[in-house]
């Protein structure tokens, strides 16, 4: 059978194509297998595999200095995420913080669990149901909210090192000790949501969605999807994905 010469022309345009694809996929694999012995070189070294394809967090044990200037948004946070637990909880645990997940079908599973997935409240927070998954970081949820317990990390820092200069100011100038730690004591707790609600306020003025023009929640949903993407020298992409709307 003699092919006429657009049916030549059209079956090398798809054989052109098939190739392409065949070396795409060829590149794909051969970066996953350069991955296999370059697993701590990516953003998320602190995240190793576990025998499921879940993962678990792994900090330096300086890390714990971070609790100096959490410890007070902890304290309270915990005591709230305890509560939730005690009255509509179904489960307690500990990633780098302490988080609850909703019962099914409780109150606040049915009205805020209905549009949000999860919430973090300084080291730790909660989970509508379902969304936490199992052991370690196995859900898009908690790798999202674990990127605002860092960002929490680092404006409390940020608060209490402003805190501390006021301080030190209050005490060359003469003030009295209360006075110190009333004003110290005041920027470090107030001066990190500040940053949070800024961040809202600012990407209404940028005629964005408060909630998702805000560059903490862009910076959060970046990373996780980066983390789904094949990275040359990283093995996070096959953290299970789930998205059913809500945030």
């Amino acid at each position: 059978m003699t092919l006429k010469p657009e049916e030549i022309k059209a079956e090398n345009s798809r054989l052109e194509e098939e190739l392409r694809r065949a070396i795409e996929k060829i590149d794909r694999l051969e970066a996953g297998a350069a991955a296999l012995g370059k697993a701590d070189d990516c953003k998320t070294k602190i995240i190793s595999r576990r025998s499921k394809g879940e993962f678990e967090m792994k900090r330096p044990r300086r890390w714990l200095l971070t609790f100096l200037w959490t410890f007070p948004a902890d304290i309270i946070s915990w005591f709230f995420i305890l509560l939730v637990r005690l009255t509509f909880g179904a489960k307690l645990f500990w990633i780098d913080g302490l988080w609850a997940e909703l019962r099914w079908r409780s109150w606040p599973d049915r009205v805020w669990g209905k549009r949000w997935a999860g919430v973090t409240m300084a080291h730790g927070g909660i989970f509508a149901s379902g969304r936490s998954g199992g052991k370690g970081v196995d859900t898009k949820t908690e790798l999202h909210e674990l990127v605002h317990v860092e960002q929490f990390e680092a404006r409390m820092l940020a608060s209490f090192v402003l805190g501390l200069s006021s301080v030190v100011m209050l005490l060359f100038a003469g003030y009295s000790g209360a006075t110190m730690l009333w004003v110290g004591g005041s920027i470090w707790m107030v001066s990190w949501p500040l940053g949070y609600t800024a961040s809202l306020v600012q990407a209404y003025l940028r005629g964005e969605d408060p909630y998702e023009g805000s560059y903490l929640e862009e910076a959060a949903y970046a990373i996780v999807e980066d983390i789904q993407t094949v990275h040359p020298n990283c093995r996070c992409d096959t953290v299970p994905l789930e998205d059913d709307g809500r945030r």
